[in-house]
């Protein structure tokens, strides 16, 4: 009788190990995620690669996802995505991919860089939507000259300096900046059809707000008498006028 009565205990202890071993059910919704780089800027030459954003999900409580895991990853390949996700709030952390190379991107001119953080809550049985416009971190720059100028002038130099660095552009193309310096400073040099060498001073600009494109735009000052040109720097806020005098 006694064995018999082991024997039950031990079955019991045996299934109740089991059944503390089996994940309860997950009451999952859907989440549909739209998310594209920010603001963009006026001027739209951004490679694909710019457009390329990855995504990290973490749970707001803390806790790890049903499967034990602390936190998932993608890669957004779409506009948009659609997830299978057990219930609950939700934080997304999207970024592009090029965090610590954006400076080093095309040459040296450096590339659109996005950071952005936001969360939504996804309920059992039902769709939830994550619209999310992620922050462009960085600046950019470029440059446009006046219609008549390659006819006055057979050649030119323009150059960029913020921080540590400095870029050449061609009309047209763009360098970005980490608006954490202090603004940037610019120059333009030419040679005339004469061959006469002409440089104008560097100028300082230093209202500078991430996500802008700022077109330092050239036309030729219609007041001087010594050939200056006027610079319009101008983004989708502020225009600023300078005249240069070569």
């Amino acid at each position: 009788m006694k064995k018999i009565l082991y024997i039950l205990i031990a079955i019991l202890s045996l299934t109740a190990c089991q059944n503390t071993e089996i994940a309860p059910d997950v009451k999952t919704g859907t989440l549909v995620l739209s998310l594209y780089p920010g603001p963009r800027p006026s001027v739209k030459t951004r490679s694909n690669q710019d457009d390329l954003l990855a995504i990290r999900i973490t749970r707001k409580d803390g806790k790890n996802f049903a499967d034990g895991s602390q936190y998932l990853e993608y890669v957004v390949t779409d506009a948009t995505e659609k997830f299978i996700m057990e219930e609950g709030t939700f934080l997304i952390h999207a970024y592009s991919q090029n965090q610590n190379t954006w400076h080093n991107d095309n040459g040296g001119k450096g590339s659109a860089c996005y950071v952005g953080d936001t969360e939504v809550t996804v309920a059992h049985d039902s769709t939830s939507y994550c619209i999310y416009e992620v922050p462009m971190t960085n600046y950019a720059v470029t440059l446009t000259l006046p219609e008549l100028f390659h006819d006055l002038f057979s050649s030119y130099t323009f150059t960029v300096t913020s921080g540590n660095r400095t870029v050449s552009l061609r009309e047209g193309e763009k360098a970005y900046f980490s608006p954490y310096e202090a603004g940037f400073t610019y120059q333009l040099s030419a040679t005339n059809i004469d061959g006469d060498q002409h440089s104008a001073s560097a100028i300082l600009y230093t209202n500078v707000q991430r996500g802008k494109l700022y077109n330092l735009r050239y036309s030729f000052a219609s007041s001087s008498n010594s050939g200056g040109i006027d610079i319009i720097i101008s983004d989708d806020t502020t225009t600023d006028d300078t005249n240069i005098d070569f």
